[in-house]
């Protein structure tokens, strides 16, 4: 589940977010406080999105559950009884001529077809009528099926990555994996091509001055980034521990956030930390912007991670397996 910056619990919905305010001898925001701020409200922007999203998505799965799902089960049962049926004339020769038991036995197959898409587990007189119909057991064919979907993955990987001049092992696709597992596996698989990929065309290409500039500039966001850790937690520490304040009930509130403010610690979990920081600066001081803007430029680099990570889970929630039973009945809007 994605961990929000500022939202934190059940009710974040509710909070006002912490968005930097001018000071009075301050003519306009700069530039890092007017991304911060942009950030800030993009974020609470997709987090109802997602929470939009997500009640609806779950309508459709108490819906789907409710009246669909049950519909399906006795039309499966049904398709099922008429297998039969239509079998058991088959087999007692009841129709003699030959373009008519022809026609009959491809119905059947139709039928059965359809039938096994829908149930997964078929009981032993639908496989034993499926072993006459198309000369094979039902686990054989089922495996059969699930080599060749296999092998076209494997092949179609292999030669993405020949082409590209690279090379994979495919040892870790086997017959026992579930079509899920595959899928995954080969989205890995995919995901470490484009990553070979760019790493090769970098290489061949001579770096720009701007491009060694904007390197150096990551690196030294992401050494910040470590640095603060520790910086903020000792600063917060300060803080937060309750063994300074007399106060008892301000006390209990800081034992709370001391508790919060180690967990982050221990996880390196810098939102965390700056949630808690911010948070605090805005209670005690009433304004987000005594941050610096070398400061506000790492949390403006989080919260654009964050924006990515929301975008993402936004994106891919109609992807969930739980959503394939009904996928096709609900389309998301963007698809």
């Amino acid at each position: 589940m994605q961990q929000f910056l500022f939202n934190n619990d059940k009710n974040a919905a509710d909070k006002k977010a912490l968005i930097i305010t001018k000071k009075n001898n301050q003519q306009v925001l700069s530039k890092p406080q007017q991304t911060f701020n942009r950030l800030i409200k993009k974020i609470e922007k997709l987090q109802t999105e997602l929470r939009t999203t997500t009640s609806e998505l779950d309508g459709k799965l108490i819906f789907y559950a409710k009246h669909i799902y049950p519909l399906n089960i006795e039309l499966a049962g049904a398709r099922k009884q008429l297998l039969k049926k239509l079998y058991a004339i088959y087999k007692n020769k009841a129709i003699r001529l030959f373009d008519q038991r022809k026609f009959l036995k491809e119905l059947i197959k139709s039928q059965m077809e359809t039938y096994l898409e829908e149930e997964q587990q078929p009981d032993d007189e639908i496989k034993s009528i499926f072993k006459e119909l198309f000369n094979k057991s039902y686990d054989a064919a089922l495996k059969e099926e699930m080599d060749d979907y296999l092998e076209d993955i494997k092949s179609n990987m292999e030669t993405m990555f020949e082409e590209a001049g690279f090379s994979m092992n495919f040892d870790d696709l086997h017959n026992g994996m579930t079509p899920e597992e595959i899928i995954e596996r080969a989205k890995k698989m995919e995901e470490e091509f484009y990553r070979q990929t760019g790493e090769k065309e970098k290489a061949l290409r001579k770096k720009t001055k701007k491009q060694l500039e904007r390197e150096e500039k990551e690196k030294q966001v992401e050494a910040a980034k470590a640095k603060n850790v520790s910086s903020i937690y000792k600063q917060l520490a300060k803080i937060f521990h309750p063994d300074l304040e007399q106060d008892p009930d301000l006390k209990m509130q800081k034992e709370e956030l001391m508790k919060q403010l180690t967990i982050a610690y221990e996880n390196n979990d810098l939102p965390t930390l700056l949630r808690l920081e911010l948070q605090w600066v805005q209670k005690e001081e009433n304004a987000g912007n005594t941050a610096s803007n070398e400061q506000l430029s790492i949390y403006n680099q989080i919260l654009k991670e964050q924006v990515d990570g929301l975008e993402d889970e936004i994106a891919g929630i109609y992807e969930h397996p739980h959503t394939l039973p009904f996928k096709n009945l609900f389309r998301h809007p963007g698809s």
